[in-house]
């Protein structure tokens, strides 16, 4: 038998071995204390069991998949297994499927590479992942963070210059946005990336479109407007980038209250006011920046060149405006690897903009960029240790207690309790440093 073929079954070996050994530890030992899954997921199944209609009779949060997502588990509860487990078997059913699909990509993706370097990206995505298994099954984000990303790995599998391809990219990206909203403005750089002819593209575009959304929206109409004034209306949830901006002040004002409903723990007092008019200023302009940039950045893959230079401002426009129009008569293609870079790149700055910008923040949004943090590295043929350290100091200190520091008043440095010593210094220098990494480093 060929060296090299039993080289890759044993690796397979060795992966699938740590895998199952790892979602065992993630199921077996679910967290005791607070859980979306416990207080909301089983109240909204049971909710619409007796006959209420989300967004018409109660207010829900969520988009339209998540209703069937939630509601699933209790239609098992007959054979013996309460609601809480049968959810996440659930949602272990899709992380299975998902890897599955993940260590096929990396080994088609780094099929001329080294098997150490396909191995080290999976044993990364199985480590960080198991860290923060006390989140893992517990809500919607994997089967969120699951659906974009495989809209992006589809790139390497599929012609996207046919139909077929195009169409199955916008289906997983419209399923993701069906979970959750965020992943809506990512359609403008998908489309960019994806554009080769108009018809085909629309066509797309609008057939995936209506698959994930046309029932539901036929179901909910205008009712499903509600998840955007229920999470337009949320206050700066506490474990927020903006939520320790104003612990930072408080400490030395005492102005705010802190209210003890989870899961926002809202602030009140005239800091929390002042950075929530922040919020609503910054996070939207920090948006439309990345926006523009993220255009400009595929434009540039495309072969645009800009002059830099401020004098020349009104040529680079001139030149953007010629560009864009030659683009739409005759479109100017990208080989796959590329396009999986440039779109991973987009999407990395996109998360970690919303994270410091946006006024929710939450444990389970780590999920978010697992996979991403795993290959990004490999494909801009960068050394990936730091940026992984950074990531898993990172899940460790949000998910696990290991990097907690105390939390008693008494126990403080400069009017300021240990723990906020430990957000700056297990969170966000290494949030920062992700963030920058992905601004710094591209084709």
């Amino acid at each position: 038998m060929n060296l090299q073929l039993v080289k890759k079954i044993l690796s397979l070996i060795l992966i699938l071995f740590l895998f199952i050994l790892s979602r065992f530890y993630i199921y077996k030992y679910w967290p005791t204390n607070y859980s979306d899954v416990r207080t909301d997921y089983e109240r909204y199944a049971r909710m619409w069991n007796y006959g209420l209609i989300p967004y018409t009779h109660h207010m829900y949060e969520y988009p339209p998949l998540t209703i069937p997502l939630v509601a699933l588990p209790l239609k098992y509860e007959h054979l013996g297994v309460n609601y809480y487990h049968n959810y996440r078997f659930e949602v272990m059913v899709v992380d299975i499927t998902f890897f599955i699909f993940l260590v096929a990509s990396v080994y088609k993706l780094f099929k001329k590479d080294h098997l150490i370097k396909k191995i080290s990206i999976i044993l990364f995505y199985i480590l960080i992942t198991s860290l923060a298994k006390n989140f893992f099954y517990e809500g919607l984000d994997l089967i969120f963070m699951s659906s974009i990303f495989t809209s992006f790995l589809l790139f390497i599998w599929l012609n996207t210059k046919k139909m077929l391809g195009k169409t199955l990219v916008w289906l997983f990206f419209w399923i993701s946005t069906a979970i959750k909203f965020l992943t809506l403005p990512l359609m403008i750089p998908i489309f960019l990336i994806i554009y080769s002819d108009w018809k085909k593209d629309i066509s797309s575009f609008l057939t995936g479109f209506i698959l994930i959304w046309g029932i539901p929206i036929i179901i909910f109409r205008s009712t499903l407007l509600v998840p955007f004034v229920l999470n337009n209306n949320r206050p700066i949830k506490n474990s927020s980038f903006p939520a320790y901006i104003i612990k930072l002040i408080d400490y030395q004002t005492n102005t705010e209250t802190k209210g003890n409903k989870p899961p926002d723990f809202e602030y009140t007092g005239p800091v929390t006011s002042t950075i929530t008019n922040g919020t609503t200023i910054l996070f939207p302009s920090a948006m439309l920046l990345w926006l523009i940039w993220s255009s400009l950045y595929i434009f540039k893959n495309k072969n645009l060149k800009l002059n830099r230079k401020r004098k020349n401002l009104t040529n680079n426009l001139k030149k953007l405006i010629k560009f864009i129009v030659s683009e739409i008569k005759y479109p100017t293609s990208i080989n796959k690897n590329k396009q999986l870079m440039v779109l991973l790149r987009i999407y990395g700055i996109y998360l970690f903009t919303m994270f410091f910008f946006a006024k929710i923040f939450s444990q389970p949004f780590h999920i978010w960029y697992m996979a991403l943090i795993a290959i990004y590295p490999f494909l801009i043929k960068k050394n990936p240790i730091i940026l992984w350290i950074a990531a898993l100091v990172m899940v460790t200190h949000d998910t696990t207690t290991l990097l907690y520091l105390p939390s008693n008043p008494d126990s403080n440095l400069f009017n300021y309790p240990y723990f906020m010593y430990g957000y700056l210094l297990f969170k966000y220098i290494p949030m920062g440093y992700v963030y920058y990494y992905f601004i710094k480093n591209g084709d």
